[in-house]
């Protein structure tokens, strides 16, 4: 019987972690400004925004679990795991018309991540292939510049905001974890 890999032996914590899985055909999208999402976030806080975090767009952070903070409103699911996780991410995901993927900095586990979606949702009919919106189809977009590039422009919330929400409703700041 092998004994399971743990620690900095797991594959996970290797460069080479996407290896096991297969290439998206789907690697181009359109890139996000921040300031574009940043609009979609200060909008929605003073009522003049036509977009809904969770309704009309989610932000997907593709980072490991353990990162310190988060875009205000992005979900973590992990690169490692969500491959392995497309069958019950797909008709969560689906309902959503504009999804927003990053990672940390260069958005390459964003732009893979986003690529295996986009392939799911290209097989069900379901993904918008271009710049229009289409009713009923997905776009996905990432974000330019990734979590780093969202953090040097925002800035991050103090420490004492951890745990309570709203932080402010409004903010563009990182959301401490």
């Amino acid at each position: 019987m092998a004994t399971p890999l743990k620690g900095d032996a797991h594959p996970i914590n290797q460069n080479g972690w996407p290896d096991a899985y297969p290439t998206p055909s789907t690697t181009t999208f359109d890139q996000l400004q921040p300031s574009v999402l940043a609009s979609w976030i200060q909008g929605q806080a003073d009522g003049a925004g036509s977009k809904v975090p969770g309704v009309d767009y989610v932000v997907i952070d593709v980072r490991r679990a353990d990162c310190e903070s988060l875009i205000p409103g992005a979900i973590n699911l992990p690169a490692h795991s969500f491959y392995q996780s497309l069958p019950s991410l797909l008709p969560l995901l689906s309902r959503v018309p504009i999804l927003v993927f990053h990672c940390g900095n260069k958005n390459t586990r964003g732009t893979r991540c986003a690529g295996w979606l986009a392939d799911e949702l290209k097989r069900s009919g379901k993904y918008a292939d271009g710049e229009q919106q289409e009713d009923g189809k997905v776009k996905i977009y990432v974000l330019k510049g990734g979590y780093n590039g969202w953090e040097r422009e925002y800035g991050v919330e103090e420490i004492e905001t951890r745990g309570k929400w709203p932080v402010d409703k409004g903010t563009v700041k990182a959301v401490p974890l």
